[in-house]
């Protein structure tokens, strides 16, 4: 059975920027307000690494997004690229979008609203959920469909070459 805290991150989702708790919009995605995203800097890698491998020296990358997370058959690391080791299982190439935050956690449709509108554009991308946001990364060859898919539901300014 899922803790209370995973199930908030499941279930915490669309909605506004707003910080106010209690904001629902049910199930209109047209009447909800629209989410503000703002681009990471660079490229990330997805790493894999054994399960019972040490946090790796290179994962603590002093103010840029990373995300650990262990499971019984692996260790993944999100990271930006040019931290991981090239003899590192990893994908690179990726770039990532952040809600503009802190989202309240009883805020409910913010992954259903940008997976939504990425998956209908035909882009695949990893999602993760932090305390105060989530944050979205995807092939940085889709960065244009991107901006294009999520018009409806996010302002996104296009991202600068010097971002990637």
């Amino acid at each position: 059975m899922a803790s209370s805290r995973s199930r908030a991150i499941t279930e915490r989702g669309s909605a506004s920027c707003s910080p106010r708790p209690g904001i629902r919009f049910g199930s209109s995605m047209v009447d909800a307000p629209r989410l503000d995203l703002e681009w990471l800097p660079g490229e990330y890698a997805i790493c894999r690494l054994p399960a019972e491998t040490p946090t790796p020296v290179w994962a603590d990358t002093a103010g840029a997004f990373t995300s650990l997370t262990r499971t019984a058959d692996e260790c993944s690391i999100i990271a930006p690229a040019e931290h991981v080791p090239a003899d590192t299982r990893a994908e690179r190439g990726w770039a990532a979008v952040r809600v503009v935050g802190p989202l309240s956690f009883d805020m409910v449709g913010v992954l259903a609203r940008v997976s939504g509108a990425l998956a209908a554009a035909g882009v695949p991308l990893c999602a993760v959920s932090t305390y105060d946001t989530d944050i979205f990364l995807f092939k940085a060859d889709y960065a244009s469909r991107v901006v294009s898919a999520l018009a409806a539901v996010a302002s996104l300014p296009p991202r600068s070459s010097s971002a990637i």
